[in-house]
């Protein structure tokens, strides 16, 4: 079941709700109003997402995989940066 929960609120308990989605995979649905902006997952339940995916559209699981790496975004951003410098 998915609890909805206002950024604002969410931001004062982040640590437990980060707790329960981790050890209880509990999903949350962000809102800032009356719309919802993001849910926060555990990273099982995460895996288990890009699974399912890498199975039924395997080019849409690499760009989610390499959207949630720091490092390959961090490198991506450097050969944008690096592009732009040289087409400039």
């Amino acid at each position: 079941m998915n609890v909805t929960i206002s950024a604002h609120e969410a931001r004062k308990h982040l640590g437990e709700l980060l707790n329960q989605a981790y050890y209880q995979g509990k999903p949350f649905i962000l809102t800032r109003g009356n719309k919802a902006m993001a849910t926060l997952i555990g990273t099982q339940e995460f895996r288990l997402i890009l699974a399912v995916l890498e199975k039924h559209d395997p080019a849409l699981a690499d760009s989610l995989a390499i959207m949630s790496n720091p490092e390959v975004q961090e490198l991506l951003s450097a050969g944008c940066t690096d592009f732009q410098e040289a087409t400039a």
